[in-house]
């Protein structure tokens, strides 16, 4: 049999049974071919990858794609102003290296971005959080001052990016999210520690995937490594020396990675090239090897790399800035594949000077290009700063623009963003003393604020760093002019609004369309020629449509619904619980206000108040909605709440605080009913006396009651006459001129009596009233009353304060009240026929009238109260004594049901009077849906009412008046009762597995998902998702579903691609599917595959998700073909070249620790070749005999 080479790629040596023929994948497989939209291949070959490509834009992988969105609704245009007012947004409150220029991208997969900077002050890299600046991880690492700063990336595709970095000394260093050292990344000193910390050793990593393959590798000038593990690929034999993206042999370091040649102009052009100034390199991954094949004009000299189809031929051609000609900075533009520069510009107008001398009789260097389109003419322009002045070049290499800046270092970098979205780039740029935000076209300063560095190479950066779907702009700065120490500070504009814009800058030279919004880096390059609007290099691009035109920022839909209006007459609160939702995806952030009116406010209703939300600290970012509680005022009016409403304009409400989608669902109302008066009729009102209805008019004094009644009254006085005080104009004056005028509720007169007094123990006064009907034993009564306490004559002996205690007396009885029995509350407490009904609180007032209650229950009839203060020289005014029934009440929260549920329990208690029937009146809602209202009945003994019929009644909140009544004495208590109907709740879970912990590339990876309801509720539109796994695609996956019980799928026959599924579950059925995942040869690391159900009613989510993660475990090369035999030699399996092969194990394996040989002290499995003797065979070729001795390695297997 033929000799044939096999390589497989794995991580550890568990898996030892299967070995992979890798396939050479091309990076376009053929045309006619359909688009495969994840797998960063341009399969059709037109150019076009992935999402970049139109067939791809219904491909929910391509949903949230930065480039080609949809056409969206309820967008905004920024307003082009001639000013912005930046605002700092956050600053670190860490120190930082103010020539770093900030990395950002979302490391740990959560949605919201985080900063990397550095501090060489403290040894200390710093990953802050992207929404507020908050230090979440530390790296100890010293970087030079000079540092182009760390890089980010997902290299190894796990979903959580790594932080690259070189440190002062020249070692490349790798650490994950946590910032902690990257397992399996060895550190190694670039360019063998030839340079200096001014120079290559503050170069900044970037990354490219050069043969297409799916492996990551990290370049630095013109040095390749392999992004996961640090080893070394290609370098030069001297480098050092070599052309690497450089002005001069130690200069800051920007080259380029880009398939900028054709396939067939080298032999080994197949893949991306290596960019190095006035060299392009060719790249052979599998020897290592760079070839220089070609080379700009030779007058010219290396310098640092930016790319753009200058002359519109939909290629790239290599921006310079550099050095030639015996000038200083100079930008030249060559093409790679005719050797020559380039001699017009996109529009055919002829390059007026290529290489352009950027500061004529200056010797210095300039800064790296950035690239847009600043004018809006269509045609690209450069950016770049010199020494003290940051200039332009016009498409045909003619200055367009320069400014004066403060910079001493002429190497700094700009960045550039389309902030309105209006065609015309804006150029960033942040000298030693200010950031700036310029007009391209003209060079006009649109906004500058104070912001110091001590400069370098550094730039600041447009990004969405927070994930609130808006731009911002992120710098480091210092409060010092041309200072190294200051903060990464985060700047918006509070006077327009800025365009969309993604959420990374993983990298110094950043290139939109050379990462992914995962931090992953694609397989191949796009050609961004031809994909409208990113033609870009060191610029950032708003998310745009598939024209290339930017995608305006979307405006929120802010909905409300009152859920329900909480009232306690008791305590006399009226609280409104508001849901407010937000329906536009992606949109823009703002706080707003939420408006309450009495009434309508368009028709003369008045504004109730005006709640102002922090939108960016509510449930709104999460769940899309948010609860408000608002106390109102108690009363019957119609409510109406306006969202986003200032309230300052109630008749063109809604008022809004910033632009809106659709303002037409801004409002919404109820109508509010009033708490039921507590008397609400005559028979619960026993009596009220304000003391009018004296007969004589008696001279001022404290003793006149009876003289003024002469037992005309209800109310008489027993033994020792109390005082009546009036006021009434013209008829009668008698009020002291110390005593209190009646209160306005009390008519023109009131009685006052004093307590015992110490000198004449037997001296009380007491008045008695008639009930004119009596009072009930068993019902409950209050009495209330105004009193004040008055300083007799202004006499100090009389300067105390009492109480009034009120008492019962029996029904038809003759008590004997004289001097004795009438003492004190004591003595009168004491009389057989009278009960004491209860205290007020001290009467301890002189200035004014106050309100006292007491509540009692009487143990038999009364037809007769009394009255008597408590005290000793207490003198107490007394009006307005009312005796009522007290107020019939009853409490019934507000009971929550599900909607499978027939019935609902409402448990009730009564919490005033002695109510003996109910009544229950359900709005017009819930009649309409078979719920009949309940007539006058027996309360229930059991304290609870009982609704039935509710099986036809769909979810919502349904609201009911619940009528009390005591029928002995003819009084009623009203209160709402609220009946929410829930989806049921249960508890839906799911599993999956594929008995194993292993997969096998080239092999088919068999999953069952079991997805269950352990009930106690059905599970109703249940959705089950199982996501295509990372690395996997479509056409690799097929799945069926099986429905046991009475359980439904929607699912019928095989299914392909990502597993979705509506499942109804009734309780203990299930529904399982069946996964088959066809695993591709060239797929590396973890197989992870994720399912989820969702149900609404599902309140034990922490079983909805099922996660089974299989690994590949080995790396070796072996030759020949490999046979497993029994005892007698006869073959059981063997490898077929070319295909797909495993490793025959019929004879079985062992697993074992060897004691010697060159696997000793690691734990291998081995194939056994022969049973018969039982030597095996390790998958490093080392033998091993039936005693698990080493015996010898052989060359190849036979």
């Amino acid at each position: 049999m033929s000799i044939s080479v096999l390589s497989v790629r794995c991580i550890r040596y568990s898996i030892a049974f299967v070995v992979i023929l890798l396939s050479f994948e091309s990076y376009a497989q053929c045309p006619n071919v359909p688009e495969v939209c994840d797998n960063g291949i341009d399969d059709d070959c037109d150019g076009l990858i992935d999402c970049f490509d139109g067939d791809c834009s219904e491909n929910q992988n391509c949903a949230s794609f930065y480039f080609g969105r949809d056409s969206g609704e309820c967008q905004i245009a920024p307003p082009v102003v001639t000013g912005y007012n930046l605002v700092e947004k956050w600053r670190s409150v860490v120190d930082v290296e103010t020539r770093g220029t900030p990395i950002v991208g979302d490391l740990d997969g959560d949605g919201i971005p985080e900063v990397v900077t550095h501090f060489r002050d403290d040894n200390t890299v710093y990953i802050l959080n992207g929404a507020d600046g908050t230090t979440k991880s530390t790296i100890n690492a010293h970087l030079s001052e000079y540092s182009q700063s760390p890089s980010i990336v997902d290299a190894d595709a796990d979903g959580f990016g790594e932080v690259y970095l070189v440190d002062y000394l020249g070692k490349l260093r790798c650490f994950n999210h946590l910032g902690q050292p990257k397992v399996g990344f060895t550190e190694i000193t670039i360019s063998q520690g030839q340079g200096t910390l001014q120079g290559v050793f503050s170069a900044n990593p970037s990354f490219a995937d050069f043969d297409g393959n799916g492996t990551t590798e990290l370049f630095i000038g013109n040095e390749i490594y392999n992004a996961s593990t640090g080893a070394i690929i290609s370098q030069l034999p001297n480098h050092y020396n070599e052309s690497k993206g450089a002005v001069g042999s130690n200069g800051h370091i920007f080259s380029a990675a880009f398939d900028i040649l054709p396939d067939d102009f080298c032999s080994d052009c197949s893949g991306l090239e290596l960019i190095c100034g006035n060299v392009v390199y060719s790249v052979n991954m599998t020897s290592g090897v760079l070839t220089e094949v070609s080379k700009a004009p030779n007058n010219v000299n290396d310098g640092k790399v930016s790319l753009a189809d200058w002359d519109g031929d939909s290629q790239m051609d290599i921006v310079v800035s550099g050095t030639c000609c015996g000038d200083g900075g100079v930008i030249y533009i060559w093409d790679p594949r005719t050797q020559g520069f380039v001699t017009q510009d996109a529009a055919g107008n002829s390059l007026q000077a290529n290489p352009f001398d950027v500061q004529p009789n200056l010797p210095n260097q300039v800064g790296l290009a950035s690239i847009a389109d600043f004018d809006g003419d269509g045609l690209l322009e450069i950016g770049m700063a010199g020494r003290d002045e940051f200039i332009t070049i016009e498409s045909n290499m003619t200055r367009k623009w320069a400014i004066p800046v403060v910079d001493q270092s002429n190497m700094t970098t700009s960045t550039a963003f389309d902030f309105e979205g209006d065609g015309k780039t804006e150029v960033v740029y942040r000298d030693e003393n200010n950031l700036y935000i310029i007009d391209g076209a003209t060079g006009a300063i649109i906004t500058q604020t104070p912001c110091g560095s001590g400069t370098r190479t550094e730039l600041p950066v447009v990004v969405d760093v927070n994930g609130d779907g808006d731009a911002e702009l992120v710098c480091t700065c210092s409060d010092t002019p041309g200072a190294g120490k200051g903060t990464v500070r985060v700047y918006e504009s509070d006077s327009t609004i800025w365009v969309p814009t993604r959420k990374v800058w993983n990298t110094h030279n950043y290139v939109p369309t050379f990462i992914n919004d995962d931090l992953t880096v694609p397989k191949e390059f796009q050609n961004k020629a031809i994909i409208p609007g990113q033609d870009i290099y060191l610029t950032q691009t708003p998310l745009t449509y598939s024209s290339g035109n930017p995608l305006y920022p979307a405006l929120p839909d802010y909905t409300v619904q009152i859920d329900s209006v909480a009232k306690s007459c008791d305590l006399e609160t009226l609280t409104a619980h508001v849901k407010i939702c937000q329906e536009t995806a992606n949109a823009l952030i703002f706080d707003f206000d939420v408006s309450f009116y009495q009434g309508d406010p368009k028709n003369n209703g008045t504004l109730i108040g005006t709640e102002r939300i922090d939108h960016s600290a509510s449930s709104l970012i999460s769940t899309g909605c948010m609860i408000i509680d608002y106390a109102l005022p108690l009363g019957e009016y119609d409510l109406h709440v306006f969202v986003n409403d200032r309230g300052v304009n109630p008749t063109e409400a809604p008022v809004v605080l910033m632009p809106e989608c659709d303002t037409t669902n801004n409002e919404v109302s109820m109508a509010l009913s009033p708490c039921p008066q507590e008397v609400d009729s005559a028979s619960c009102f026993v009596m009220m006396t304000d003391f009018e209805d004296y007969v004589n008019c008696p001279a001022p004094g404290y003793d006149s009651f009876t003289e003024a009644y002469t037992g005309n009254s209800a109310w008489v006085n027993s033994n020792h006459t109390a005082g009546i005080f009036i006021h009434d104009p013209g008829v009668c004056e008698n009020i002291p001129d110390n005593n209190l005028m009646p209160h306005t509720d009390g008519g023109t007169a009131y009685a006052g009596l004093h307590s015992p007094l110490s000198t004449n123990p037997t001296s009380q006064e007491v008045i008695i009233g008639t009930l004119p009907s009596n009072l009930y034993a068993n019902q409950k009564y209050e009495i209330t009353f105004l009193a004040f306490s008055s300083l007799v004559r202004n006499e100090s002996v009389w300067d105390s304060f009492g109480e009034l205690d009120f008492f019962g007396i029996e029904e038809n009885s003759n008590p004997t009240l004289d001097i004795n029995t009438q003492k004190n509350w004591t003595t009168i407490s004491g009389i057989p026929e009278v009960d004491h009904l209860g205290t007020s609180a001290t009467i301890n007032n002189r200035t004014q009238w106050e309100e006292y209650t007491i509540e009692f229950t009487p143990t038999r009839n009364y037809d007769r109260l009394l009255l008597a203060p408590r005290g000793n020289f207490a003198y107490v005014g007394i009006d307005n004594i009312i005796v009522r029934v007290a107020a019939q009440k009853v409490r019934v929260d507000t009971i929550e049901v599900c909607h499978e549920a027939s019935q609902a329990i409402l448990p009730y208690a009564i919490t005033g009077g002695n109510p003996t029937e109910y009544s229950i009146d359900w709005e017009d809602a819930i009649n309409n849906l078979g719920i009949s209202d309940v007539v006058q009945s027996t309360l229930p003994a059991d304290s609870q009412f009982v609704v039935s019929g509710l099986g036809a009644v769909p979810v919502g909140l349904y609201k009911g008046e619940i009528r009390v009544y005591n029928t002995l004495l003819g009084c009623e208590g009203v209160d709402s009762v609220f009946l929410a109907i829930n989806h049921c709740k249960t508890d839906a879970e799911v599993t999956k597995t594929d008995g194993t912990d292993k997969y096998y590339s080239g092999s088919t990876t068999i999953y069952s998902i079991v997805v269950k309801n352990s009930g106690p509720s059905p599970v109703k539109k249940g959705i089950v998702e199982d996501p295509i796994p990372v690395g996997i695609s479509a056409g690799d996956i097929t799945w069926t579903s099986t429905a046991y019980g009475g359980a439904t799928s929607i699912i019928s026959g095989v299914q392909n691609g990502a597993l979705v599924d509506i499942v109804d579950i009734p309780v203990n059925d299930s529904v399982v599917y069946t996964v088959n995942i066809s695993v591709p040869l060239d797929f590396v690391g973890d197989l992870e595959n994720t399912v989820t159900i969702t149900a609404d009613n599902d309140t034990f989510p922490d079983n909805n998700t099922a996660t089974d993660i299989d690994t590949k475990d080995c790396n070796f090369q072996t030759q020949g073909t490999i046979d497993s035999k029994n005892a007698g030699w006869v073959k059981m399996g063997n490898v077929i070249n070319g295909v797909p092969y495993q490793i025959s194990y019929n004879g079985g394996t062992k697993t074992f620790v060897p004691v010697d040989g060159p696997e000793e002290g690691q734990e291998i499995t081995t194939v056994v070749y022969n049973t018969g003797t039982g030597w095996s065979v390790s998958l490093s070729r080392h033998r091993y005999n039936n005693s698990n001795n080493y015996g010898n390695t052989i060359s190849s297997y036979d």
